[in-house]
């Protein structure tokens, strides 16, 4: 941890964490700010506003850019509007009355190509303008509660947000089309109206450029604008770096291998899997390699869909069971997901999954990540092999709005029902945010318990029907007999033939909301300033070359494959493996990791010592391969002299003892009878040595040893130098050197 560790790093929003041998998040937001290291296009940014602070602001103060001009508070009266908790570090909140910012900013950015976005958190569902130009021109504004955007004309809005939570809106666009993405998510492509459309005058902050109408009410954070085009990865990358709840970084010391070598490995050592799907029935996660891990997960594993299929209809069952699952209507393959890919589906378009018939048994339990759009809906499946009718009809999971208000989860058996306590606030179904559901089935006890982002929820009776059917197909995503489509995206679906305690659905909840990725660099500079971070090729790195992508126990695979075969061992990333990826990793002397540390954990489950807190990844050790040693051939001179004064040396009368690590690049040696001048045989005679070039191996001194008390150097006392030669990535160990004479 201290000298040569992880202390000998830098930490932003993470720490040392002496009590429990870790590293661990320290911070109470998310510090991944846009820098240089991993914003896409950095160099392309024209303007940059953090909006952190604090207290009250003045009228007429400056709001800071990091990149292009300062921004000015507008009809701020001290109180309205003030510095407050960010999505990333602080904001600004506006009293939606008369405050905003106004900034001298201004491009003719339309005429060519731009990109623009911001965090937002709204206290109303009122008509508010977020970003804009001029009147005509807000390119982000909330609309009856819908994010839309308006360049000449107003276009439809996206899906409805929510109140009182943080998200993330961006525009791209060009001279011809414009395109509004919300956390993440692509809207459709627009035509502009009109190809004359410019947003050459200055930029606002908070209002719609046409005096006080519409002023934003709420918070805001992290503004910024570029002159070019983002592609939908991108912003993706942006939303998926920014949107965790809590995030802090580690950034390890510059390793030094002595001498270009190749960097090969980068395996690291958790408390419990971070960032990674659920393995095989057929396999286990133990203690020896995860040390706070519960053990047993799997056991009674029946099926498992990872969901990270990209086209067709099917959807592999990697629990071993071969319960394949299909795609119908169409959903959207490849949508982002909680870990690695998910499925997106429309209600509208009666999308959904289905599997074969099967018998989930008398006690069972599911888990399912759930994005949902909106919990307007009066009923959205999550899982069903039940139309919902007949008393002894199967069961249905999924979201209620017409028995209880909206966000209530419910487990139902034909007219016996188990349901979450219907609060939004405490994130039970939030829209547009990602959370981990878990309902375990005690079928002969007839009970229920329902946790939610790891949380056991109280739930108004545990007692349910217990003559409901077992047998029968599968749906995610809509009620077996139809209707109640999910309106959303779901992933790593999740089937037990028992119940799950507490402790395993925390544990479940974690390796989705506790995440750590990695990212590298090799360098040829001590410091690593050859390896800025604005050039193309140049920088911190993931799996395909650049700053965009992440080693993460995602790809704790088999072949390190994104989708393939999960593994049981903690992670180890080989760089060879993602060659195909782009992956090239340069044999440099120096080498550097990051570790950044993500949590959306909404509680305060986990409890390091000092009382309760929010659960963070736990980060233990790196190891970066291979094992690299000193290739310069230091050495090493005998301290204590040999006996007193020798007379004679042995023909043969050397004796080198190698270690267990042996020296494959062997050894060399050389005498001296005063400490102060070494000598070595150079074929005919004893000269000078003055490095490992002019020293022997071992058999070349047995070979001529006894001659050396009669030469240049004569008798003296006996001293040995000797060199200790490394391939750099292999040792080079002497235990014992013996030396057989006759002293005066």
């Amino acid at each position: 941890p201290s000298s040569g560790g992880f202390l000998s790093g830098v930490m932003t929003g993470a720490q040392w964490d002496n009590t429990n041998s870790l590293v661990r998040l320290n911070t109470t937001t998310n510090n991944a700010e846009l820098d240089a290291s991993w914003t896409p296009q950095w160099s392309s940014l024209v303007g940059y506003w953090k909006l952190n602070g604090t207290g009250s602001i003045a009228n007429g103060s400056t709001v800071s850019a990091t990149i292009g001009t300062n921004g000015t508070a507008a009809n701020a009266n001290g109180t309205g509007m003030a510095y407050n908790n960010g999505q990333l570090n602080q904001g600004i909140s506006f009293d939606g009355t008369d405050d905003y910012v106004s900034t001298s900013f201004s491009s003719p950015i339309m005429a060519d190509s731009f990109s623009m976005m911001i965090w937002f958190k709204t206290t109303s569902s009122a008509d508010q303008k977020i970003l804009s130009f001029s009147a005509a021109n807000h390119p982000i504004q909330i609309n009856n509660g819908n994010v839309r955007l308006c360049i000449g004309a107003c276009f439809a809005g996206t899906t409805l947000i929510n109140n009182n939570q943080w998200h993330f809106a961006a525009v791209v666009g060009d001279s011809v089309s414009i395109r509004l993405y919300l956390d993440g998510n692509a809207a459709p492509e627009i035509t502009y109206p009109s190809s004359s459309t410019n947003l050459g005058v200055a930029l606002n902050i908070g209002n719609s450029g046409a005096g006080t109408p519409y002023l934003f009410l709420g918070a805001l954070d992290e503004a910024a604008v570029w002159n070019t085009t983002l592609t939908t990865a991108q912003i993706q990358t942006i939303y998926a770096r920014q949107s965790a709840k809590y995030s802090g970084q580690l950034t390890s010391r510059v390793l030094d291998s002595y001498s270009p070598q190749s960097w090969t490995t980068l395996a690291a050592t958790t408390t419990r899997p971070f960032y990674k799907e659920l393995p095989s029935a057929s396999s286990s996660e133990g203690s020896s390699e995860y040390s706070s891990i519960g053990g047993g997960l799997v056991s009674g594993l029946t099926g498992l869909w990872h969901l990270n299929e990209t086209s067709g209809t099917s959807l592999a069952d990697s629990s071993g069971s071969s319960i394949t699952g299909t795609a119908t209507n169409s959903p959207t393959l490849g949508a982002v997901g909680v870990l690695g890919y998910g499925v997106g589906l429309a209600r509208a378009s009666s999308q959904y999954i289905s599997t074969p018939s099967l018998n989930v048994g008398n006690n069972f339990t599911f888990s399912i990540w759930a994005n949902i759009k909106s919990t307007s809906f009066e009923w959205q499946t999550l899982v069903s092999n039940s139309g919902g009718g007949s008393a002894t009809d199967g069961f249905r999971i999924g979201l209620n709005s017409w028995q209880t208000s909206d966000g209530t989860v419910m487990f139902e058996t034909g007219n016996g029902i188990a349901s979450a306590t219907a609060a939004s606030a405490a994130g039970v179904a939030t829209p547009n945010g990602w959370h981990h559901y878990v309902f375990s089935i005690d079928r002969s006890a007839g009970t229920a318990l329902i946790f939610v982002d790891g949380v056991q929820k109280n739930i108004g009776s545990t007692t349910i029907r217990t003559d409901f059917k077992n047998s029968a197909i599968l749906n995610f995503g809509r009620l077996t007999s139809g209707g109640g489509y999910l309106d959303g995206s779901i992933d790593e679906v999740a089937l037990w033939s028992r119940t799950l305690s507490a402790a395993e659905a925390l544990e479940l909840y974690r390796r989705g909301a506790n995440r750590i990725k990695y990212q590298i660099r090799s360098c040829s500079a001590g410091d690593c300033s050859d390896q800025e971070a604005i050039t193309a090729g140049k920088g911190w790195k993931g799996p395909d070359n650049t700053q965009l992508s992440y080693f993460s126990e995602l790809y704790n695979t088999t072949g390190n494959t994104l989708g393939g075969t999960v593994s049981t061992t903690s992670p180890t990333m080989t760089f060879s493996n993602f060659s195909g990826m782009g992956l090239s990793v340069t044999a440099n002397r120096y080498f550097q990791y990051r570790a950044i540390l993500e949590s959306d954990d909404q509680n305060t489950l986990c409890n390091y010592g000092s009382g309760a807190v929010a659960c963070s990844p736990e980060l233990q050790s790196v190891n970066l391969g291979p094992t690299h040693y000193d290739a310069t051939a230091p050495s090493i001179t005998s301290k204590a002299l040999i006996g007193s004064a020798y007379q004679t040396l042995d023909a043969n009368g050397m004796t080198e003892t190698l270690g267990s690590n042996s020296c494959s690049s062997g050894a060399k040696y050389s005498l001296s009878s005063d400490g102060s001048t070494f000598y070595y045989w150079n074929g005919s005679a004893w000269t000078t040595s003055s490095a490992y070039a002019t020293a022997n191996d071992a058999a070349t001194m047995r070979t001529n040893i006894s001659s050396f008390p009669s030469s240049a150097a004569g008798t003296g006392t006996l001293q040995i130098k000797t060199y200790l030669k490394s391939t750099g990535i292999s040792s080079c160990e002497v235990d014992n050197l013996q030396f057989t004479g006759r002293k005066y």
